[in-house]
């Protein structure tokens, strides 16, 4: 038989599950009211960190090392690689290059931050240094969140 719900939803779990999406919708909307990030993949770089803080924030992705450290790194990476992009080397290269040197990088570093890998590939194609700042402020803001909470949170995966 096929399994649609996840084995650990239950009436004791369903809470935490309601809520803790809830949390990450209502924190998540306040941070996007900033209007210095636009890019779309940057968006769905916080986006995905916000799935990440509020669904696992008991796992290693979730720590405030990992978050802030790999979009750290992986922002700076896409930036430099995108100084260097002299237009000879075809965009799907130094996508691949910059990609796999940024995992490379989380995984040497110990700061493996999935989300991160979008980090990259936006600030390659689109240095805005004022959107990677922002990136790492609601990053932070969205850790304050997740610190606050997490006595009451679990992990839902």
């Amino acid at each position: 038989m096929v399994q649609i719900f996840d084995k650990k939803l239950d009436k004791k779990t369903l809470k935490h599950y309601v809520l803790q999406s809830a949390l990450a919708t209502l924190v998540l909307f306040l941070c996007l009211s900033v209007p210095f990030i636009d890019d779309a993949i940057l968006i769905a770089a916080i986006g995905s960190t916000t799935f990440v803080l509020f669904a696992m924030p008991k796992t290693l992705p979730a720590r405030p090392r990992n978050v802030l450290g790999s979009h750290f790194v992986c922002g700076l990476i896409g930036i430099a690689f995108s100084m260097f992009n002299s237009g000879f080397v075809p965009s799907t290269v130094m996508l691949s290059l910059a990609v796999g040197l940024s995992i490379f990088a989380m995984v040497t570093l110990a700061i493996e931050h999935p989300p991160a890998g979008g980090t990259v590939i936006a600030l390659l194609f689109t240095p805005d240094y004022v959107a990677f700042v922002t990136l790492l402020l609601l990053s932070s803001i969205l850790m304050l969140f997740v610190h606050l909470l997490k006595p009451y949170m679990i992990n839902l995966m």
